[in-house]
């Protein structure tokens, strides 16, 4: 395993690695490699990981399944990260919801198919 930059100082490195969102998780964490943007690193414990910011968040709010919780995190830091999670949720979800009452309510047939196909006749 290769051994992390020396960041002690060194803000301009920083500023470099981190990523052009205001993803709440980026209070947490900040990326290891420009070149791979799901390689993050937890400002708390200092564990890194793959994933991006989202598996960052699991591993702050202490969500099991993809990644061990952070041993450093607060109540507060477990709570943001939860409710940053629950939002982008519900978010997906309601713009999914929406997306199908579009479709449920587009017509797509224009009503000239039915009745071109009953002056055809018999199809041989």
């Amino acid at each position: 395993m290769s051994s992390l930059p020396n960041t002690s100082g060194a803000s301009d490195a920083n500023s470099m690695l981190n990523r052009k969102s205001n993803d709440i998780g980026w209070e947490f964490g900040q990326l290891i490699d420009p070149r791979n943007l799901d390689k993050v690193k937890c400002k708390l414990c200092g564990k890194t990981f793959s994933g991006g910011i989202n598996r960052l968040k699991e591993h702050v709010g202490h969500l099991k399944g993809n990644v061990s919780s952070c041993p450093r995190s607060t109540k507060e830091n477990i709570d943001t990260c939860r409710k940053a999670i629950e939002d982008a949720k519900n978010k997906k979800r309601n713009k999914r919801k929406e997306e199908d009452e579009i479709r449920a309510g587009v017509n797509i047939s224009d009503g000239y198919e039915c009745e071109e196909m009953e002056g055809l006749g018999p199809m041989k």
